[in-house]
């Protein structure tokens, strides 16, 4: 939890990380065995990479440093693009840019602060709303969960708790992992709901 929750400062801020950890915190202390696959989950939603994060893992040092471990003598590094708002205007293929755009990907990635808000221009792309929404649905989700798991739905919470590893892929095909896997998860709550209380 400690690795993800720093993880997401360097994504977002300290706030969110915050956020994050009192999750998994409030999480473990209510039902411990889902602690590992809620701060697991949560953070891979959480970090959902957008245009920010993107631009912010290329310009990290570390990956310039793995490129120069791969190849003795990379003369340069390309980049090769296709924002989901470039897609939607009909661009087909993706955009090759040279070493030049560095310097831009260090702009947006330090515009990282924008995520989420009004003045975010990349937020309001349908792909960035589902992932933003999942976050919270998934936190209700867990909620859910911890006000109806008996020792006999245990195993059918964690499978809950587990759902979003089976979200994958990008634009439709994660738009229809993420339907499948909100009706499944539908379907175990209410299991979940409907098994008889067994005393402890």
């Amino acid at each position: 939890m400690e690795h993800r929750a720093a993880e997401l400062e360097k994504y977002q801020n300290r706030r969110y990380a915050e956020e994050y950890r009192a999750f998994v915190q409030h999480t473990g202390e209510h039902q411990p065995a889902l602690a590992d696959p809620v701060a697991r989950h949560l953070y891979k939603l959480m970090a959902y990479k957008d245009e920010y994060e993107v631009a912010r893992l290329l310009t990290q040092p570390d990956f310039e440093r793995s490129i120069g471990d791969m190849w003795e003598a990379a003369e340069s590094i390309s980049y090769n693009l296709h924002p989901p708002v470039l897609r939607s205007l009909g661009l087909k293929k993706k955009l090759k840019l040279g070493p030049w755009f560095r310097r831009p990907l260090g702009w947006l990635a330090a515009l990282k602060g924008l995520r989420g808000t009004p003045f975010d221009i990349f937020g309001y792309a349908g792909i960035r709303r589902e992932e933003r929404d999942l976050i919270t649905w998934y936190r209700n989700l867990v909620e859910e969960v911890l006000e109806h798991v008996t020792p006999a739905t245990l195993d059918l919470a964690i499978e809950i708790a587990n759902l979003p590893d089976q979200i994958r892929g990008y634009e439709g095909i994660k738009v229809a992992s993420i339907r499948a896997v909100k009706d499944l998860a539908g379907e175990k709550l209410v299991r979940v709901k409907q098994t008889p209380q067994v005393p402890m």
